[in-house]
């Protein structure tokens, strides 16, 4: 294959038995896939990308020496965690504590030593602390093509989701501090970036709400989705009202699903994908997946679809 791109852009190389992520600008790239060995159930490949975009190569680097700071920082997670000497369990607090200082401190390197590019916007998303507090002054450092490219405007959202850090914080709180069977009160963006809380209050406006978990990538979820968008009818007449919450990690992403997909409701997402606080508290495995609260606030119903779904609208009253 052969082509320009307007600015560098990341793609999945697909075959039968898994893919590789690429990240591609307009050099020329030779991947190569060996089969080592197949049976009735499944095959081995070795993967080899070789390329001289920097693009790519300074993400594999990256994600390379990442990989061992989080080696290091699992292997003593998993020492502790098998250790009685109290002194030892000390000694492991703090030096967890300083691997995680360490992981944090390498994306912050990372930034000072690529500024102003749109590998810092790919990449940077993914650090531990990011939130708008310690990023913005990298999102001003970017140049109008990257912030108005894929990558930043994921930057800026992000960002926007994660503003008000003392909200965020308290919102993990409410989060582990919620009674059995309640719905936790959950700060969220929809797909303007306005601030859309998930609380008593918003729940207390209809009968019950319905909150659908999808993300652009779901194809399931999808399909799902055009099932819901013939019983918008029934939903309005029963009074309940249906909310999509997203499980993307950007929003780019999920606007373009949600506008090519044409849903007419409420769309709201956090950006953190399946490191939501919801979606942990919820214990969601799989999508797609749902759950029914009612105007108090409490959690009714659990993955309730099809006819049940149709059942259960007949016999709100």
């Amino acid at each position: 294959m052969e082509g320009e791109i307007p600015y560098p852009s990341s793609a999945f190389i697909e075959y039968k038995y898994g893919g590789n992520l690429i990240l591609l600008d307009s050099s020329s790239y030779l991947f190569t896939l060996v089969k080592k060995d197949i049976d009735s159930t499944h095959a081995t490949y070795e993967q080899e990308i070789k390329t001289k975009s920097t693009f790519h190569n300074t993400w594999e680097k990256f994600y390379d020496n990442k990989a061992k700071l989080v080696q290091e920082r699992n292997q003593l997670n998993e020492a502790a965690q098998h250790t009685t000497n109290p002194d030892s369990a000390l000694y492991y607090a703090f030096a967890i504590k300083a691997a995680n200082k360490k992981i944090v401190a390498f994306y912050h390197q990372f930034a000072a030593d690529h500024p102003n590019s749109y590998i810092a916007a790919y990449i940077l998303v993914g650090a531990p602390d990011f939130s708008y507090a310690n990023y913005m002054d990298v999102y001003s450092s970017f140049s109008d093509n990257i912030k108005n490219s894929y990558y930043g405007k994921n930057f800026y959202s992000r960002m926007i989701a994660s503003k008000d850090d003392k909200k965020e914080e308290q919102a993990k709180t409410e989060i582990a501090q919620t009674a059995p069977g309640m719905f936790p009160v959950t700060n969220t963006i929809d797909t303007a970036l306005n601030k859309i809380v998930l609380d008593k209050d918003f729940f207390s406006k209809h009968k019950y709400t319905l909150i659908e978990f999808w993300a652009s990538w779901c194809g399931p979820c999808r399909k799902l989705n055009e099932n819901l968008k013939k019983m918008t009818a029934s939903f309005k007449e029963k009074d309940v009202e249906l909310v999509g919450f997203s499980l993307d990690q950007g929003s780019e992403a999920w606007k373009i699903a949600m506008i090519n997909d044409k849903l007419p409701w409420l769309q709201v997402s956090d950006l953190k994908a399946v490191d939501s606080p919801l979606a942990q508290y919820l214990k969601l495995g799989v999508i797609p997946a749902n759950v029914l609260v009612d105007r108090e606030g409490k959690i009714v119903r659990t993955n309730i679809y099809e006819g049940e779904l149709e059942g259960f609208l007949k016999g709100v009253n």
